[in-house]
């Protein structure tokens, strides 16, 4: 999968941080610099997650996989046991052992099975599953 314009430019600007402050490690993981300063501006969760994948050279993964019910708008999915946001968009990849309870679940709020990518930064909801960033829906 190619990167977005954006993602590509904070990947970028996270890996020219990390080698104009290489001997500052203070530097790099505090990120006290101009882009920092731009990125916190932008609020936007994915573009510092891709500024930070920059900073680490550790491209993340390109996934699809499926989910119940449409990818929500801001990006992030909610945790139906707490209420808490998660680190990104649920999928039902690393849960596959719980399938039936989740089909259950979904079903009985009337939600349908979609099929996503995204990109997968490492992060893990609180069943386990994974969480993606910048999730669009793949044809079937």
């Amino acid at each position: 999968m190619t990167l977005t314009k954006r993602q590509q430019k904070w990947f970028d600007a996270g890996r020219a941080h990390a080698e104009k402050y290489s001997n500052d490690i203070f530097e790099i993981q505090h990120c006290m610099c101009s882009d920092c300063e731009t990125l916190a501006l932008t609020d936007n969760r994915s573009s510092y997650r891709w500024f930070m994948a920059g900073v680490a050279n550790d491209m993340p993964e390109y996934i699809e996989t499926t989910r119940f019910g449409a990818i929500p708008e801001i990006g992030v999915s909610r945790n139906h046991a707490s209420g808490d946001f998660e680190k990104g968009v649920s999928t039902l990849k690393g849960v596959e052992g719980r399938r039936a309870v989740y089909e259950m679940w979904y079903d009985m709020n009337e939600e349908t099975e979609i099929k996503i990518g995204g990109w997968y930064f490492g992060h893990r909801g609180a069943d386990g599953e994974y969480l993606l960033d910048d999730c669009v829906v793949v044809p079937c």
